[in-house]
């Protein structure tokens, strides 16, 4: 992927959800931290199973799917720009989960304990407080899907092929 000017990174930043309530000043500075931008080619793994959780990541450009390691060829799920992984494992200290692979040529942030260091305590709190709020929300999507299975499956056998 060809290194983006200031003004194409800032661009992306200000499409991020995740980076709505920063201030101008705010993002303009994000846009100004390179060391934290990674980059992956198409089917590079940017997460493996079992590996330390030093980082989460915000994707910014491109598309990831995620996969685990006793089913490689089936996809739990695809992401875009938005969306944010690797944060359980970063924030429990336990290994990772899943495998995160590049769909496509992909640009990502990011952010471990030296990001959050760099950034100031103003960016640092604002980043942990979208990642509550992102977390919240994927809780709140996990509840719907466990909803709709116990609606499907009769007794408690929802329960056994949920879990």
């Amino acid at each position: 992927m060809k290194e983006l000017s200031k003004d194409e990174l800032l661009g992306l930043i200000y499409k991020i959800n995740f980076f709505k309530t920063f201030t101008p000043e705010e993002k303009f500075k994000l846009a100004d931290i390179r060391s934290h931008l990674v980059s992956y080619v198409p089917n590079a793994f940017i997460l493996i199973e079992g590996d330390p959780g030093d980082a989460l990541y915000i994707l910014l450009k491109g598309q990831v799917y995620i996969t685990k390691s006793n089913s490689p060829g089936v996809r739990l799920a695809e992401l875009v720009p938005g969306a944010i992984f690797g944060e359980v494992s970063f924030l429990s200290h336990r290994p990772r989960l899943t495998n995160v692979r590049a769909d496509a040529k992909v640009l990502a942030l990011r952010i471990d304990p030296e990001f959050l260091e760099v950034v100031g305590p103003e960016i640092a709190w604002k980043v942990k407080d979208q990642l509550l709020t992102a977390m919240v929300d994927k809780l709140d999507r996990m509840n719907l899907v466990f909803q709709e299975a116990k609606r499907r499956i009769p007794g408690d056998e929802w329960y056994k092929r949920v879990l």
